[in-house]
């Protein structure tokens, strides 16, 4: 459960990643780590046409600004959800603590999914009309199976 915060900051950079449905299924004879390797400009090369260098420099400052900003509020994210699991199994259960700590998991995932719509309309402002479409359509695809990808592999993702 505390990987599902870092999960999705792995989905939300997979999703540019995405190229191809060639792309998808060499992925899965390749198993999981087969992009493992390369820079996050070489990943987008993959996945975006044309980028020049000045928008690979670009979105991977954004990119680093995000996983700034979002380091606090998922080290905090996971601090909460210890708490939440402690309340929910100490005798006797305080409803109200219980529910008071689900209040503050919500507003910090939603603090996180605000800073993900942020990063994504910071990178997609670099891009050319040409290099949104296929931007917003790689967007739109999430991973199956409630946010794991369908790699067919047991992977830590």
């Amino acid at each position: 459960m505390r990987f599902k915060t870092n999960l999705f900051l792995l989905v939300f950079a997979a999703f540019l990643l995405m190229g191809t449905q060639g792309f998808s299924q060499q992925r899965k004879k390749e198993g999981c780590q087969g992009k493992q390797g390369m820079s996050q400009a070489e990943k987008l090369e993959n996945a975006i046409p044309d980028l020049t260098d000045l928008q690979k420099k670009e979105i991977e400052k954004i990119g680093l600004d995000m996983k700034k900003q979002s380091l606090p509020i998922t080290n905090e994210l996971r601090e909460k959800r210890a708490h939440l699991q402690t309340l929910k199994t100490t005798e006797p259960i305080d409803q109200a603590a219980i529910d008071k700590e689900i209040e503050e998991v919500g507003k910090l995932r939603t603090n996180l999914a605000k800073l993900r719509e942020d990063t994504r309309i910071k990178i997609r402002n670099v891009l050319t009309d040409e290099q949104k479409i296929v931007f917003d359509s790689k967007g739109q695809g999430k991973h199956k199976g409630g946010g794991k990808p369908d790699c067919g592999h047991k992977c830590n993702h």
